[in-house]
């Protein structure tokens, strides 16, 4: 399976980890698969933004607890989060700073310096710019 697939399931990880619920240490293979499935039909982006609207979502958030639950769910999450109208960019949102400008940002260097990926650094923040 493709790291894309291991990333989705490490961002849907860390949502369930920031909710204390139990999490798995590595990404299990039906997880992975489950994110090819997704992957399949679906961009990236598309399947990042639900995962962070999932967080965010007080009905859904602790209801879709493993990957394979949310390749079951996906049309009905996407179509809830488009209603929601989240898919609108981060960046250029007024009253908000763009999430390249975090990028810059000293929380960003400090994670950097931590030894987090870019991939991990833009997640963390850009979960927290949609959640503000």
């Amino acid at each position: 399976m493709s790291g894309e697939t291991t990333r989705l399931g490490q961002l849907l990880s860390r949502n369930l980890e920031d909710l204390g619920l139990p999490v798995p240490v590595k990404i299990p293979d039906d997880w992975r698969k489950a994110a090819a499935h997704l992957l399949a039909e679906h961009t990236t982006r598309e399947i990042e933004t639900v995962i962070r609207w999932l967080a965010r979502d007080e009905f859904w958030r602790t209801r879709i607890t493993h990957m394979p639950a949310l390749r079951k769910e996906f049309p009905r999450l996407i179509q809830r989060a488009r209603d929601e109208n989240v898919f609108f960019p981060i960046d250029g949102q007024k009253g908000t700073p763009s999430l390249n400008a975090l990028l810059q940002g000293p929380k960003a260097q400090n994670m950097r310096k931590a030894g987090c990926s870019e991939d991990e650094i833009r997640d963390h923040l850009a979960l927290h710019l949609e959640a503000a």
